[in-house]
C-alpha cells in the first residue's frame, strides 16, 4: 500500500499548477486571439493588406505567420520546461 501512496504523490506533483503555467497558457491564449484578428476581415480598416482585402492589420499574411511561429514556439518551450 504505501507504494500506491508514493504513486499518487508523485502524480500529485506533476500535475501542479504554477504561476508559471498559468502565465504561459495566458499568453499563449492572447496571443492566438490577435493572431486570429489579424486575418478576420474589417470593413473599416483604412488600408488594404498585402492579400488584397482589408483587415485590422495590414501585413496579415506576414503578421498571421509570425504569431503561429511565436505560439508554437512558446508552446514547445513551455513544454521543454516542464510548465505545460
Amino acid at each position: 500500500m504505501p507504494q500506491d501512496r508514493k504513486a499518487l504523490d508523485n502524480r500529485d506533483e506533476t500535475m501542479q499548477v504554477t504561476a508559471l503555467t498559468i502565465v504561459f497558457v495566458a499568453v499563449i491564449i492572447i496571443l492566438s486571439l490577435v493572431t486570429i484578428k489579424t486575418v478576420i476581415p474589417d470593413s473599416q480598416a483604412s488600408k488594404l493588406n498585402l492579400v488584397g482585402y482589408r483587415t485590422c492589420c495590414p501585413f496579415a499574411p506576414v503578421s498571421t505567420v509570425i504569431g503561429i511561429a511565436l505560439v508554437i514556439t512558446l508552446f514547445l518551450v513551455a513544454r521543454r520546461m516542464a510548465v505545460m
